[in-house]
Order: C-alpha cells, then structure tokens, then sequence
C-alpha cells in the first residue's frame, strides 16, 4: 500500500514537473517572439500570447489594462475569454467603480484572490460586485513604465477556484513586465512614426531662421536624418539647455549653433565663437574669462573674456574637446554657478551666458583616456544633437549641390543652369571624408573652370573614394588636385590657362599653397 502512494506521489511531482518545464518554454517562447517584433505587429501578438497563456494554464479569461492619459481609469485593451465566458470591455477598473481595487493597483500591489471571501471588509463595493458576475478566482499584476503605473495584467475564473502558488504568480508576473516592455516599445514608435510623417508634411527647412550675416546662410536638406536634426534644434532652441553638437568634420556644426541661437530668446543678443582648438592654453583662458592689467608678460591693459561679452547671450565653444584639463574645471564652474574670476582676480563675476559646445570627438572615449572630465560631459550634454556625416543622408546632396551652384555662380557671375545627371550620379556615390564643406568646396571649384551653362567637374572621385578608405587627409586630396591641374598646364601657373586660371585662385595664394603642400615642380614636369 505504502508502494502504491509512493508511486501516486512519483507520477504526481513528475507530472507537475513536465509541465512546470513546458510552462517555463512557453514562457520564453513568448518572449522571444516580442524582441524583433515589428511595433505594428505587437498588438496581434498580445491577443495571441493571451490566448496561449488561458488555454495552457486552463483559466477562464486573460485581461491587459492600460492607464487613460487622466490616469484616473483602466481601460481593456487586449483580452481572451474562453467559450461561453462573457468578454468584458471599456473601463474595467476607475476611481469611482471600484475604488478599493484600483488604489491598491495603482500602489503597485499585486491583487492576488483565492475566492470572494479574500476581499477584505472594507472592499464593500468590490465584494457587491463580485457577487453579481460570479466572480471566483483572480490575480492582477500592476506593471510599471518609467516608474509609474501603466496598466496592469488579469487573469480570473467564474465557475472554479484557483490557489495561486508563488511560482506560477512570479511567472505571470514575468510576463507583465514582457507585456509592458511591448508596449511600451509600440507606444514609443508609433509616436516617433507620427512624428516622421508630420516633419515630412510640415518639410522643416530653417533657411529664414538663420541670419544672413554667417557664413552658411541657410540649412539644407528633406532627408528623415537631417530633418530630425532640426525637430531637436526646435524643441531645444527657446529653452536655456547647454546642447552638445556632435558630429564629423565639416557637417556644419556651427550653422546648427546659429540656428538654435537664432531662434532661442537671446536672439537679440548677439553669439559669441571661441574656438577652443585654435589658441594656446593660456590665450584660451584669456579668451573666455579675460585678464587683468599685469596677468602676465604682455598684459597692459584690462580685459573682458567672451564670457563678460556674452553676458545674455550664447556662447559657441567650438571644438570643446580640445579644452585643456585645467579649464574644463573653471567651465564647469560657470555651467554650474555662472561665476568665475578674471586672470589674475580675485573678484568674481556672475553671468548669464547660454552654452552651446560642437565637437567632432567622441567625448566618452577622450573620458577613459583621461583627457576630459566626466563631470563637465555631462553638463554639457544635458541635450545632445548629432548632425549626421553627409553620406548618411546622400538624397541631400542634389538639394546641396544646385544651393552652391546658384550660390557661387551668383558671387562670380556665371550663368549655370544645369548639371548632368552623371555628374549628380558621382557626387553621390562619393562617400565624403569632409562631408559639407567638401562638397562646398568640390562645387567651387568646379564653377570656377566652368564655361557656358553647364557645371563641369573634374574631380576624379573614384580615386578620391579610393583614398579616403585608407583615411587620406582633406590637405592630401588638395595637394593631389592641385598637381593634377599642374601637369595638364605643364608648370604654368599665371596667364590664360594657367594652374591659377583653372583653379580661380590668384597665382600668388597658389604659389604659397604650393609650397605649403611641399609640392616640387618636378613632380608636374616630366
């Protein structure tokens, strides 16, 4: 007899077993199906994964609540009942109905009952309403988005009861947060969808919020990467934020600055360019925080650093990466307190400068190298903004190029009213080392030597691609350009068809990039 219930009791845990193990796979099924799941997809899925879970684990109905935006409702929005269990729809849970239960959900407790009697007295309407549908057995499972409570996930039973054992309740759990990172995950790119669609209708191009005295007149372009550029230009630009511009070499860090200055509300004040790669250590911190008479060797007179100038305006640090250590504490300083001390003062001042900083370094990398502090970066970049490298977004490129035709035939008074579409073709394919400005560049020149009504380009970019795979330098490409045209004109730099004709640059300023670029004659002469 004894053999006999111990056999009962070995069929009995290896069957609890077997389908503890085929819980724990359908579990990870489940969630496996979600990671790549299209957002569009994600509401069928959530259908399809309710009716599994009832189906499997025999419950009568599998319920997801989602939070109203008032916060004062759940609504259904996904839900599986089995045959001849009624459907339950709208508001499920709210303030008024069922107040009780929808405090303690929102409190974050999981509401787990055995049968009605579990409802404590003072759930009076709760338990009026239980009586009414037959209610059985329920757990329901608050899930949290951002540390709030967004919704929550129900399972329950009208004609039997159900002891819910810590197991299969830390599994269901599991699943609510699998839910919740689904829609959380749809939610988000449903939003950024309608975000795209509404820039692509609204077609954002800054060209009239840029003043006309910088050199970039206008920001061009209709791809979805430079469009969303400008949707965080606009949301940051009235704000007083500190933005990080991020990006390349010549993707036009500076003219995005401008914009964001141009449409902030110290537009009437003016901005203020410290590039912080072009003075010596000592000269930048002159620069930015001025000096008193006899700071140093040189020092004659009082001074006022940008900062002081700058003061209700903005301030542009270009190339902040190459701030030296000992400034990035007196700038972090300022960002903080808006104080600082002249060179050799001890008087503080206080300001109110906007900062925008551009680098084209990868600021978390120069961190761990120990060449910037950690703490300034994150001040910096309490809203960064990456402009993106010119071949990311190459449907630009004829948007840019008939800008700088129009631009520079214009300033040299030619009429060019056409560029082929080979021409087209090749400038974008070119991957653009110096994004931009290389095209600007690119389009320069080739309006110089143009005659007639059509753009002519003599670059040879499949030798340019060629080489700025193995990283050549914008100088290196110059110093190749340039010896290209001086053996087509044999030496010959002045006169009529001459290096400097053909290039448009005065034979003088060719003469000192010659010898610059350490170019010898005899490189061009054969």
């Amino acid at each position: 007899m004894n053999e006999e219930k111990q056999n009962i009791a070995l069929s009995t845990s290896a069957k609890f077993l077997e389908e503890k193990l085929e819980f724990e796979k359908l579990v990870s099924e489940i969630s496996a199906k979600f990671i790549s799941l299209p957002w569009t997809q994600i509401d069928q899925e959530i259908d399809n994964s309710l009716k599994i879970i009832v189906e499997f684990l025999k419950f009568e109905r599998g319920t997801l609540l989602e939070l109203n935006d008032s916060g004062d409702d759940l609504l259904v929005s996904h839900q599986f009942a089995q045959p001849g269990i009624r459907r339950t729809s709208g508001s499920y849970s709210s303030k008024e109905s069922v107040p009780w239960f929808f405090s303690q959900l929102m409190s974050g407790k999981t509401l787990i009952l055995s049968n009605i009697d579990d409802l404590p007295p003072e759930a009076v309407i709760e338990r009026e309403l239980a009586s009414k549908i037959n209610f059985k057995s329920s757990i329901t499972i608050p899930f949290s988005v951002g540390g709030k409570i967004a919704g929550a996930l129900g399972f329950n039973t009208e004609s039997f009861d159900i002891e819910w054992h810590d197991e299969l309740v830390n599994r269901l759990k599991f699943i609510a947060n699998i839910f919740a990172t689904a829609i959380t995950r749809k939610n988000n790119e449903a939003k950024l969808e309608q975000l795209q669609e509404k820039l692509k209708a609204e077609n954002i191009i800054l060209k009239k919020e840029i003043t006309k005295d910088f050199a970039f007149e206008n920001i061009i372009g209709q791809s979805d990467t430079i469009k969303y550029v400008l949707y965080r230009v606009q949301q940051v630009a009235p704000t007083n934020t500190t933005v990080l511009i991020e990006g390349e070499t010549g993707v036009g860090k500076q003219i995005f600055a401008y914009a964001i200055h141009s449409m902030s509300k110290r537009k009437d004040h003016p901005m203020f360019k410290v590039n912080c790669a072009a003075l010596s250590p000592t000269l930048i911190e002159s620069e930015l925080f001025g000096h008193e008479r006899g700071a140093f060797t040189g020092a004659d007179k009082t001074v006022k650093g940008r900062f002081e100038v700058a003061d209700g305006g903005t301030l542009f640090l270009d190339e902040i990466g190459e701030l030296p250590l000992n400034l990035q504490a007196k700038l972090l300083r300022v960002l903080q307190d808006g104080e600082f001390e002249r060179l050799g003062s001890t008087q503080t001042k206080k300001v109110d400068v906007r900062i925008i900083a551009a680098t084209n370094k990868v600021l978390k990398n120069e961190i761990q190298e120990g060449k910037f502090r950690k703490d300034l970066y994150y001040r910096l970049s309490a809203y960064p903004i990456t402009v993106p490298p010119l071949r990311e977004r190459k449907e630009d490129i004829p948007l840019l190029v008939s800008y700088y035709v129009e631009k520079f035939s214009r300033e040299m008074g030619k009429t060019i009213e056409s560029v082929t579409k080979k021409a087209i073709d090749k400038l974008v394919n070119y991957s653009w080392p110096g994004n931009v400005r290389e095209l600007e560049n690119v389009i320069e020149r080739a309006v110089v030597i143009s005659q007639g009504k059509n753009l002519n380009i003599v670059e040879d970019f499949q030798q340019m691609s060629i080489d700025s795979e193995s990283t050549k330098t914008l100088e290196q490409n110059e110093k190749d350009y340039i010896i290209k045209v001086l053996e087509k004109t044999n030496g010959r730099i002045e006169g009529k068809s001459g290096a400097g004709e053909i290039l448009g640059i005065n034979p003088s300023t060719l003469r000192s990039r010659i010898k610059k670029l350490g170019i010898s004659f005899k490189q061009v002469i054969s």
